[in-house]
């Protein structure tokens, strides 16, 4: 929910003059700064785990730390919560990326402090055996999700008011107090300052209506969507991680079908493209994907690494066609729904496989747009007691948004979601749930992410 409020400070701003800067090269960097707070937020969170709670794994020795480096505890999965694995260990994750970014340093090195930060935690700062879906977890999803974080928290920076600043304090704690602490000077020269981007915040109701029964149940809905580093903005740097991603938050509530969803896709390397007369236009490359979906019945969140691209088709003087798609290896990913033994709190399967995203919108601007989203999952696994899986969960979502004036707009989406479950058994499990949602949305301008639209009166 933070998200969609940190979002609105911006868009307030948006009608202003955006001055499109790149900081020169040959900043100041550190080593010794992420180093320390990497090592802090993993003493304090020990510490907190041992004081309050009272956690059990919290209570390590040399022996602990001796049987995770023998042998005597393999590495295993764990049994924790599906949030605390998939988003805890994921922020977690972030917050040591977001520490060295902050000290000056480009994507690639800071990359290193939350492979080796979290292969520390699971080494010497728990008692259990080391978890493999933690430390990937943490490191790739934690170098995702950071760096999101940490180009959200500049942005809201370089916006003079009270609000923007701490917003950026929450985006990136220890990168906000960096900045404060060393006055800017560890600033990262491959990050724009002042990129161009387009965002909404949405609030509205939504209806879900799940196929085993004939109830509708009726929601409050929130949600908020940044595309930061527009794919028409022609200095857009496609060679930066980064440079360009698409970031999505939203909440439903309250009810059985309570759900929330989190989702960043972010190019990591890639190359442009454009015909002569410019009226097609794109980039294609490697991706990065980080995303955490909580539905009953129908959970599933992966973090993953693929191909893909975006192309924009100009259609008319302010008419336009996108087409984006990102096909995804997922080392570890979690879905499914099962009980839990009585000794786990995994009632969830781990599992590999692949993701698939796709999005198509037409734009007429700055009148509205048309679009279908579709994500789908194929995990293959198992849950805690070894039961064997295969969960295939697909979201297909259809898009009309009508705007009402420079910065509102009307959006009616109709969210389907199925899940396909095949155990070692033979058995299935088929659910589906189809929603009807309406939502008014507050944008940054009437562009819809595309070339600039004559203002709306």
């Amino acid at each position: 929910m933070w998200l969609a409020l940190s979002l609105s400070v911006v868009l307030s701003a948006a009608d202003a003059p955006v001055k499109q800067e790149v900081e020169p090269p040959g900043r100041e960097y550190s080593v010794l700064v992420p180093v320390l707070e990497n090592w802090m937020v993993n003493f304090a969170l020990l510490g907190i785990a041992n004081l309050i709670p009272q956690e059990e794994f919290a209570r390590i020795s040399l022996d602990t730390i001796a049987s995770n480096l023998d042998g005597r505890q393999p590495w295993r999965f764990d049994k924790d919560h599906i949030i605390t694995n998939q988003f805890g260990h994921t922020y977690h994750g972030a917050m040591f990326f977001t520490s060295a970014r902050s000290s000056g340093l480009n994507f690639w090195w800071s990359a290193l402090f939350p492979v080796t930060s979290s292969l520390f935690w699971e080494i010497a700062l728990e008692s259990e055996a080391p978890s493999f879906n933690d430390q990937i977890t943490t490191s790739i999803a934690g170098v995702l999700v950071g760096e999101a974080l940490h180009r959200l928290s500049l942005l809201f920076d370089d916006y003079d008011n009270v609000p923007a600043k701490i917003m950026s304090f929450i985006a990136s704690p220890l990168g906000f107090a960096n900045r404060w602490m060393f006055d800017r000077r560890f600033d990262a020269h491959d990050v724009r300052r002042k990129p161009r981007y387009y965002a909404e915040v949405h609030a509205g109701a939504l209806a879900t209506n799940v196929s085993t029964g004939e109830r509708w149940f009726p929601m409050a809905r929130i949600r908020a969507e940044l595309i930061y580093g527009l794919p028409s903005d022609p200095e857009l740097d496609t060679h930066v991680p980064f440079s360009h991603f698409a970031a999505n938050l939203g909440f439903a509530f309250p009810g059985p079908m309570s759900a929330g969803h989190f989702d960043i896709r972010g190019l990591i390397y890639g190359g442009r493209f454009a015909s002569p007369s410019q009226t097609v236009r794109g980039f294609a490359g490697v991706y990065g994907q980080y995303d955490l979906s909580l539905m009953s019945g129908f959970r599933v969140s992966s973090v993953g690494v693929g191909v893909g691209g975006v192309m924009q088709v100009k259609l008319a003087e302010q008419v336009h066609l996108e087409v984006t798609t990102i096909v995804s290896g997922v080392p570890i990913g979690a879905a499914g729904e099962r009980p839990a033994p009585a000794d786990s709190a995994r009632d969830y399967a781990f599992g590999s496989g692949g993701q698939l995203f796709a999005q198509l919108r037409l734009v007429r601007q700055p009148t509205g747009a048309l679009g279908v989203t579709v994500r789908s999952w194929l995990l293959r696994g198992s849950y805690d007691d070894g039961f064997a899986t295969t969960e295939m969960v697909t979201m297909i979502q259809p898009t009309f948004s009508v705007r009402l004036t420079n910065h509102f707009l009307l959006t009616f989406e109709v969210p389907i979601t199925s899940r396909r479950s095949e155990v070692a058994d033979g058995s299935t499990v088929n659910l589906g749930v189809t929603g009807l949602q309406a939502t008014l949305g507050f944008t940054t301008d009437a562009t819809f992410g595309f070339e600039r639209a004559v203002r709306v009166p």
